[in-house]
C-alpha cells in the first residue's frame, strides 16, 4: 500500500514537471516569437516615429522660413546737415539705413542742409527718399509739382510714399494721393490713431510713425519684432535733438549716446538672409568660445541649436526704406499660398509614408497574433 502511494506520488510530481517544462516550453517559445515579432516590427516602429516627429515640426518650419518679418524705417522729416556727419557714420556702421525726407521747404541747398553731393551719397548706399506733407501745403497739385520738379532737379526718382507730419491725413485724399503714385502713408502714431500692423490688402499702404527716442520704445521694439507685418517708423529731427555743440556739449553727448543704444537695439534684432552678422543672441556659455571660433560659425551654431519653435520667438527686424520694406511684406503674402501649398504637400506625403508603415506593422502583428510564422 506505501508503495502504491510512493508510485502516486512519484506520478504526480512528474505531471507537475512535464506540466512545468512545458510552461517553460511555451515561455520560451512565446518569448521568441515575441523577440522575433520585435526584430521585424521595431525598426518600421522607429522609422514611424521619427516620420511623425518630423511631420509635426514642418508647420514651424516652414513659419520660421517663410515668415512675414517686422519691418521699420528710421525716417529724417528734415534734411539737416548731421544726417550726413552724425548719424550716417553710426548707422552704415550697424548696417542700418535711413530714408530721407523731402518737402518745397526741405530738400538739399542753403545753410545748415544736405549738400547735393551728400544727399546723392545716400541714396547710393541704400537709403530711401519720403515725401514730407505739411498742412500749410494745401494745394496737392502745387505740391506734388513742386517734389517733381526737385527730384528732375536732382535726377532721383519720385517718392511712392509721403508722410503726414502733422497728422492731417484724411481718407478723402487717397484718390489724388494714389494718382500721384503714392504708395505709403505715414501718419504720425503718437495719438495711437495708427497701428503699427499693418495691411497691404487695399490700394494704400498706411503705416504709423513715433519719434525715435520715445519712452517705451525699446518694449516697443522688441514687441513689434515679434509680430509678423508689422511696421513703425522711427522719426527723427536734428534740429530737436543734437543742438549747437558751442553752447550744449553735453546734450550732445547725451543724445549720441542714446542714439546709439538705440541703433544697437535694432542691430540686435535685425533679420538677414544669412542672419551671421550679429552676435548679440548667442548666449554666454557659446561666447566663451569666441575666441576660439568663427564668430560666424558660432552664432550659426548657436540658431541650429535652437529649435523652430524657439527661432520663431526671437524678435526680428528688416530695416529699409519705404519700397524694399513694401516689397518684402507683398512678396510675403504673395508667397503665402504658395508655401501653404508645398506644406500640405509635404504633410501629405509624409502622412502617406506613416500610413504605410501604419499597414505594414499592423500585417506583422497580426501575423504573430495568429501564430503564424
Amino acid at each position: 500500500m506505501r508503495i502504491f502511494r510512493i508510485l502516486a506520488l512519484i506520478l504526480v510530481l512528474a505531471v507537475l514537471v512535464c506540466g512545468v517544462l512545458y510552461v517553460m516550453h511555451l515561455e520560451r517559445e512565446d518569448n521568441a516569437r515575441m523577440l522575433a515579432l520585435y526584430t521585424e516590427a521595431e525598426p518600421l516602429e522607429r522609422q514611424r516615429e521619427e516620420l511623425v516627429a518630423q511631420r509635426d515640426k514642418l508647420p514651424s518650419e516652414f513659419a520660421l522660413k517663410y515668415r512675414d518679418y517686422a519691418t521699420a524705417e528710421i525716417l529724417f522729416p528734415r534734411m539737416d546737415t548731421q544726417i550726413y556727419s552724425e548719424a550716417y557714420p553710426l548707422m552704415r556702421e550697424k548696417n542700418i539705413v535711413g530714408v530721407l525726407g523731402i518737402s518745397p521747404t526741405e530738400y538739399p541747398s542753403g545753410w545748415s542742409k544736405l549738400t547735393k553731393e551728400e544727399f546723392k551719397a545716400l541714396l547710393s548706399d541704400g537709403w530711401g527718399l519720403c515725401m514730407v506733407f505739411e498742412n500749410s501745403w494745401t494745394d496737392f497739385d502745387y505740391f506734388f509739382q513742386t517734389i517733381g520738379a526737385l527730384c528732375t532737379a536732382y535726377e532721383v526718382e519720385m517718392p511712392t510714399s509721403i508722410y503726414f507730419i502733422n497728422n492731417d491725413y484724411t481718407s478723402d485724399m487717397d484718390p489724388i494721393l494714389i494718382e500721384h503714385g503714392i504708395k505709403t502713408v505715414i501718419v504720425n502714431a503718437s495719438d495711437g490713431r495708427s497701428s503699427t500692423v499693418t495691411d497691404l490688402t487695399g490700394d494704400l499702404w498706411f503705416t504709423g510713425a513715433m519719434p525715435w527716442g520715445y519712452t517705451g520704445s525699446d518694449v516697443d521694439m522688441e514687441l513689434l519684432g515679434r509680430t509678423d507685418g508689422a511696421n513703425l517708423t522711427y522719426t527723427m529731427i536734428f534740429n530737436e535733438t543734437w543742438k549747437d555743440e558751442k553752447t550744449q556739449k553735453s546734450k550732445d553727448t547725451q543724445e549720441e549716446a542714446s542714439f546709439k543704444t538705440f541703433l544697437e537695439n535694432l542691430k540686435s534684432m535685425m533679420y538677414y538672409d544669412s542672419p551671421l552678422d550679429s552676435m548679440e543672441q548667442v548666449t554666454s556659455a557659446t561666447a566663451l568660445f569666441a575666441e576660439q571660433q568663427d564668430q560666424e560659425q558660432l552664432y550659426e551654431l548657436y540658431l541650429k541649436g535652437l529649435s523652430p519653435e524657439q527661432q520663431m520667438l526671437l524678435p526680428r527686424y528688416r530695416v529699409a526704406n519705404y519700397e524694399t520694406a513694401r516689397q518684402y511684406h507683398l512678396d510675403a503674402i504673395s508667397n503665402s499660398q504658395e508655401k501653404k501649398a508645398e506644406l500640405d504637400a509635404s504633410t501629405a506625403e509624409l502622412d502617406a509614408q506613416i500610413a504605410e508603415l501604419d499597414r505594414q506593422i499592423a500585417e506583422i502583428y497580426a501575423r504573430w497574433n495568429s501564430g503564424k510564422r
